[in-house]
């Protein structure tokens, strides 16, 4: 079982994640339509950019809030545990929903996954 301290920055790396997936998303929907991709290499893009934007998002969000951590144990010795741990659950939604992201461009730009047209 996982202890408190481990969901609550579980939870707090979910909101980072989804922003920076929904950021990322829109970024290579962007950046395909300026190149002029098709539309299966257009979602290969879209869910790449957007399962890295997760990661580097909550990624981002966890090293953040470890090193308000640290600085306000520089004010208020003994506030706050500084740890690497927490940064890693902090970015874990962000690198489970990068993996699954991405291993579905895998399968969508290899034929992996077809639908009729």
């Amino acid at each position: 079982m996982l202890a408190i301290d481990s969901i609550k920055h579980l939870k707090a790396g979910t909101l980072p994640a989804a922003f920076g997936a929904a950021l990322g998303a829109g970024w290579g929907f962007g950046m395909a339509k300026v190149i002029g991709f098709s539309a299966v290499m257009t979602l290969v893009l879209v869910l790449v950019c957007a399962g890295v934007g997760a990661l580097i998002a909550a990624g981002s969000a966890g090293i953040t809030k470890e090193k308000a951590d640290q600085i306000d144990n520089e004010i208020h010795p003994g506030m706050h545990s500084v740890e690497l741990r927490d940064a890693a659950w902090t970015t874990a939604p962000g690198a489970v929903l990068c993996i699954v992201l991405c291993t579905l461009a895998y399968q969508v730009g290899t034929g992996g996954l077809q639908w009729a047209a």
